[in-house]
């Protein structure tokens, strides 16, 4: 059992040092783009609200999009914060 443990993490911390750039425009997009997404949508809401306008539900769309890029980028992050974690064990470790 410690055996695969242990493989697991070896695993782990090698596809953690194959992603760096990846990951990095994975957060970065998906946090940019999560939050034009948000934005655009109370946009889309105001101008509903104080006139006439009906968009059909594209800034309910719009948001709820929003918030999936966010976890997107949220995930994005993790990843490269777990990368960081086994650069600061190694440079311990030695």
């Amino acid at each position: 059992m410690c055996v695969a443990v242990m493989e697991n993490k070896k695993v782990k911390t090698n596809e953690a040092k194959n992603f760096s750039f990846v990951n990095f425009v994975g957060a970065m997009g998906g946090l940019v783009s999560g939050f034009v997404l948000i934005l655009s949508g109370f946009i889309l809401s105001a101008v509903s609200l104080f006139t006439r306008t009906n968009f059909n539900g594209w800034e309910v769309i719009l948001i709820v999009t929003g918030f999936i890029f966010l976890a997107m980028g949220a995930h994005f992050l993790d990843l490269i914060d777990r990368k960081n974690k086994v650069k600061r064990k190694q440079k311990l470790n030695l």
